[in-house]
């Protein structure tokens, strides 16, 4: 069996899921590949260059482009200027157009010697109407947020509060994207989360196409518990302090809510409390108590000490499709206190977290010290992590998902 997966980049959270599920399907003997944007090439990993997707005649359509804004100059401007001020979402990495140069990526000859095209996030990268239209192979696709059921956005809590240019245009991409889906030979959603599922079975774009719950996994290999004394000495972080960590890629984006989580820590008003992020940022946030911005790490060594030195791991999102970090967070015996984001309560359970009935300060506050007030067992935390959430597992799990939808479309 031949598995080409087809995704933007190897870094993020989506990424390396891909890289993951890519490692853990060829262990159980299945030929796997990927074509990416951005990323290391290697024998079985393929960078399409910028300038792969030109056709013969782009030049002649670029011209025709340019002769029609030439005619349209007044008000293809003020649209510029429009657009201008709101690029702040463009910025955010918000909204992403189905639209892309790689118009030739379906002629990839890994895509078309593959039995299965297995998709992940392909924001920036796929160009829907080309793409769909042009593979003539079953496709499987993980998706990891809800851009497929929109036009350009990524969520519907970004949708709601942009602007209403913003929504018509989503709109219009919207269509786009259902007459791409329309055309393909077949695809086959794979929903990360239970209220992912429940996102497709209600999204316009996606409720007519069969799907199938197959939670992100995590791998055993990278994440080691180790004593938390030892991986604090390490990180030259205080032994006698309560120890929160927060991970985010971007740790000042809204959605992630670094914000409420400061202001929860704030409410417990103890001196002893020590707050860990990790990820970009351009300034450090400031609150009554220590807080540490430790930059993005993306080593698993290094992230296990992390996770390990901490007392507690902090998910307070608004939205996720299903956050990796609580799982590897897991992975090294640190519970997990989170808002009840989608994931959230299908990994989280008394022995290892706490989910907080709401979205509010006032609800992680109370979750936080629920889970303060607990006793923990590392060791169960992991063993529980381990049955259910162990790629092994996942990767069993999409075998049968290819051998089921290769059986159903044999000639």
């Amino acid at each position: 069996m031949k598995v080409v997966h087809v995704f933007t980049a190897q870094e993020g959270g989506a990424g390396l899921c891909a890289v993951r599920i890519i490692k853990a399907t060829s262990r159980l003997g299945v030929e796997t590949r990927a074509v990416i944007a951005k990323g290391i090439p290697s024998e079985s990993v393929d960078v399409v260059p910028f300038a792969y997707p030109w056709s013969d005649n782009w030049f002649i359509k670029k011209c025709q482009v340019l002769l029609k804004l030439l005619r349209l100059w007044p008000r293809s401007l003020r649209y510029a200027r429009k657009i201008a001020r709101q690029r702040t979402l463009y910025k955010a990495g918000t909204f992403t157009s189905p639209l892309t140069t790689y118009t030739r990526l379906s002629c990839h000859s890994w895509i078309r010697e593959a039995d299965i095209v297995h998709l992940h996030w392909i924001g920036g990268f796929v160009d829907y109407p080309s793409f769909f239209k042009n593979v003539d192979k079953p496709i499987v696709w993980t998706i990891h947020d809800e851009n497929p059921g929109y036009g350009g956005f990524h969520y519907a809590l970004w949708r709601a509060s942009a602007p209403e240019s913003f929504r018509r245009l989503d709109s219009r991409l919207a269509r786009i994207k259902q007459k791409a889906y329309q055309s393909a030979k077949s695809i086959h959603l794979v929903a990360i989360s239970t209220m992912m599922a429940e996102f497709f079975k209600s999204n316009t774009l996606l409720k007519s196409y069969p799907s199938t719950l197959i939670f992100n996994g995590f791998d055993e290999e990278s994440f080691k518990s180790m004593p938390p004394s030892v991986a604090r000495r390490a990180l030259s972080l205080p032994a006698d302090k309560v120890i929160f960590l927060f991970s985010a890629y971007t740790i000042t984006e809204d959605r992630k809510g670094l914000r409420q989580l400061i202001a929860a820590l704030e409410r417990l008003q103890r001196s002893d409390i020590l707050l860990v992020c990790l990820g970009r940022y351009k300034e450090k946030p400031s609150a009554t108590f220590e807080i540490r911005c430790e930059g993005f790490v993306s080593e698993c060594p290094t992230l296990s000490q992390y996770y390990s030195a901490a007392d507690f791991f902090v998910l307070p999102s608004f939205q996720e499709a299903f956050a990796q970090t609580p799982l590897e967070a897991m992975a090294c015996g640190t519970p997990v206190v989170a808002f009840p984001c989608s994931g959230a309560r299908d990994l989280i359970n008394p022995d290892n977290g706490i989910v907080c009935d709401d979205f509010t300060v006032e609800a992680l506050q109370k979750g936080i010290l629920q889970a303060m007030q607990k006793s923990y067992d590392k060791d169960t935390i992991i063993r529980d992590l381990r049955r259910r959430f162990s790629y092994d597992v996942i990767a069993r799990q999409y075998l049968t998902l290819y051998h089921k939808i290769l059986q159903q479309h044999e000639p």
